[in-house]
């Protein structure tokens, strides 16, 4: 029997498994849903590609690096999730004439490299989470315009059960949640002023601080001697922690869109977050959350204590943000998706 060549290639070459490796799963899994023929190229042993295993149509193709991913393209089509998959797809075109897309997730500037140049040059499509991330990479590459297509959400309902045993061995009866690595990018350490600010006037609200990361020591170093202050480490259950919050803290200093803000918004809790990047983009303040300025430990600490003090307040917020979902669905995203994949490779099929 003939072998039956993949549509599209996903190339997703992280060590770990952070919002963009989720984003990349949820696509490649509705794809398949959708019966498209797929190729994923990570590296070998990550959760992403240990996760996508069991996907229908879908050939896992374990590499070590760039060049690796190159050679092993299989499909007239590659959707880069990531910088160093942006540079294999790059690759890949020149070795096998593929057509390539990438997709753009983060706020910071890219390299001004005459290779980073090339790669978004001979794009044939490039996509930003979010109008923010969309106009860095105009100011970049002047005449480029980038799709600005979002995060989805995967709506998962949470076990109340396990919500209610999280929420029991939690300190204080007002629980401040926080989803994220532990980066100084992150704002955590502004949290941790917020939590020292408020352990007087409120010591009934409790902070949980959920992930781990690069400067996981650090911060957990910084927060010696608070007792309203709880570390979990990485969880698998996201959807129950959420559910056990009272409010979701998200102070992060720079932030392309910040996907987990959609995971909040549907779990019913109220959003207190970073004026910065692509978040007032989900998050409009006083409407569907409240915003306050990065790096501003006081201003995040007063909204906090606002919420606090305002049942309805919080309740507004939240069923608000929670009407918002729908644009940001896995569906409706995939749809963007694939009139673009069509529309690159105009004789695509699944």
């Amino acid at each position: 029997m003939p072998v039956v060549r993949p549509a599209i290639t996903h190339i997703n070459l992280a060590r770990a498994f952070r919002g963009g490796e989720n984003q990349t799963l949820l696509l490649i899994r509705e794809l398949a849903q959708r019966g498209w023929r797929q190729q994923f190229i990570g590296r070998g042993g990550e959760p992403l590609a240990e996760r996508l295993r069991d996907v229908r149509g879908l050939t896992v193709t374990p590499v070590g690096g760039v060049f690796g991913a190159a050679v092993r393209v299989a499909a007239p089509l590659v959707h880069a999730h990531e910088a160093r998959a942006a540079q294999a797809a790059w690759v890949a075109s020149k070795l096998r004439g593929c057509r390539y897309l990438l997709t753009r997730r983060v706020m910071k500037t890219p390299s001004r490299s005459a290779l980073t140049s090339r790669i978004y040059r001979d794009a044939a499509a490039v996509t930003a989470l979010s109008r923010a991330i969309a106009g860095v990479l105009a100011e970049r590459f002047p005449g480029l315009d980038a799709a600005v297509i979002p995060s989805a959400l995967a709506a998962v309902e949470p076990d109340t059960g396990r919500a209610a045993e999280i929420r029991g061995g939690l300190p204080g009866a007002f629980i401040v949640g926080n989803v994220a690595a532990l980066d100084v990018a992150k704002g955590q350490l502004d949290l941790l002023d917020a939590a020292r600010r408020l352990a007087v006037d409120h010591p009934d609200t409790g902070f949980v601080l959920v992930g781990d990361g690069p400067d996981g020591d650090a911060i957990r170093t910084a927060a010696q001697g608070l007792r309203n202050v709880h570390f979990t480490g990485f969880v698998d259950d996201v959807p129950d922690w959420l559910a056990a919050f009272d409010v979701f803290a998200f102070p992060s200093h720079h932030e392309g869109l910040g996907s987990v803000l959609l995971q909040a918004m549907a779990a019913g809790i109220p959003v207190v977050a970073s004026d910065t990047g692509g978040i007032p983009e989900l998050i409009r303040h006083e409407e569907t959350g409240l915003l306050v300025p990065p790096r501003d430990p006081g201003a995040l600490a007063a909204a906090i204590e606002r919420l606090h003090g305002d049942e309805a307040l919080r309740r507004r917020l939240a069923e608000a943000a929670r009407r918002r979902l729908a644009d940001f669905s896995v569906a409706a995203v995939a749809d963007r998706l694939e009139a673009l994949y069509r529309n690159v490779c105009t004789a695509l099929r699944p």
